[in-house]
């Protein structure tokens, strides 16, 4: 297997991205998340960001598509303010969230300096992927990707 320019050795692990925020009535997060289930992924990433009573919905249906056994990541996609995020990972808690990507603009570093300290942020899962979220800053004509500890 080819991994970014070098050989792999072994497997690697992916995880189902669907979970997306659509009009289409035959396209929702249900339907979405049915199709992937049971297809022996032990990870999944749903989209989240359009209120916290969403986020909330969207987290209890996939948990219950998904199990209890799969982690469930999710992701903001910058659309919301350091206030929104924290409450949004408070009321998503129980979900048992193991990682979150891009819950601020790449840009909102006093945002993310907020949500560091913020112990809403700080996930509590025994299966944390990883202690961070990932955020693509654009600098100059170039992008930079960092890993914001949360």
């Amino acid at each position: 297997m080819q991994v970014v320019g070098r050989q792999g050795a072994g497997s690697h692990p992916v995880y189902a991205s669907g979970g997306y925020v659509t009009d289409d009535p035959d396209n929702q997060l249900d339907r979405q998340l049915e199709r992937l289930a049971g297809r022996g992924y032990g990870a999944y990433k749903i989209k989240i960001g359009l209120s916290v009573a969403s986020d909330v919905e969207r987290c209890r249906l996939a948990r219950r598509i998904i199990g209890d056994d799969a982690l469930l990541f999710v992701d903001i996609n910058g659309n919301y303010s350091a206030d929104l995020v924290i409450a949004s990972m408070r009321a998503v808690e129980r979900f048992d969230i193991a990682f979150v990507e891009e819950p601020l603009p790449p840009q909102d570093y006093d945002g993310y300096d907020s949500c560091r300290a913020s112990s809403a942020c700080r996930s509590r899962s025994a299966r944390r992927t990883t202690p961070c979220t990932i955020s693509t800053a654009w600098r100059g004509r170039g992008a930079a990707t960092s890993c914001s500890p949360i």
